[in-house]
């Protein structure tokens, strides 16, 4: 077999990792985050694919595991389409699955990991264990105080819990962080009663 040593040096300098892919419609696709469409309808391997190193060099090593991810934002968006509730939670158990791949296996710096945090919060809200969900919305803005979108969800599902006290305390800091941020003032005034159109309609309710 005089190929084997060839074969060899090739096997050694691919990278120590593989790509992998999930299965998608390309009308689904069209709403998933551009870093999942290189990802998408492909079979593990094909790492030197241009724009699967693109996505590499903005995301790092755990890109590798990004299939996961944009597999499990798929799952999300499936359970937001379907009204069959036994599919729905189907899709979010999958999601939760997906997240948690990532969770265990990609790096502490991994660039999105306040998104991913947020996002297994946002599935665990749906699927009815709002301890867990406050748990990772805590997590999530722990780990980028002034990610304004994990600021408005953990005061939301607070204020769902009742306690707007904490609820003010979470926007209050998040408004430290960004002064200027309208939807963390909009929130601080619903509180104080100052109710408009615009207030989530947990805000409404004493």
């Amino acid at each position: 077999m005089r190929f084997l040593p060839g074969l060899l040096l090739l096997l050694n300098t691919l990278p120590a990792w593989a790509i992998g892919g999930f299965r998608v419609e390309s009308s689904e696709l069209a709403l998933l985050p551009p870093y999942c469409v290189p990802l998408a309808n492909r079979s593990p391997g094909d790492p030197y694919h241009p724009k699967l190193k693109k996505w590499e060099r903005i995301l790092g090593k755990d890109y590798s595991h990004m299939h996961h991810y944009c597999a499990a934002l798929l799952a999300m968006q499936r359970a937001d389409r379907t009204f069959d509730n036994n599919k729905r939670r189907s899709h979010l158990s999958r999601a939760r699955g997906e997240f948690g791949y990532l969770e265990k296996h990609a790096s502490r710096g991994f660039v999105l990991r306040p998104e991913l945090l947020l996002n297994i919060s946002i599935v665990m809200e749906r699927l009815g264990d709002m301890g867990e969900s406050l748990i990772y919305a805590r997590q999530a803005v722990d780990a980028k105080p002034d990610y304004l979108k994990a600021v408005r969800h953990l005061a939301d599902l607070l204020v769902r819990q009742g306690d707007r006290s904490e609820a003010r305390a979470v926007l209050e800091e998040g408004l430290r962080k960004k002064p200027k941020a309208s939807s963390i003032r909009r929130r601080i005034g619903c509180l104080d009663g100052k109710h408009d159109r615009l207030c989530p309609p947990e805000y409404l309710s004493r």
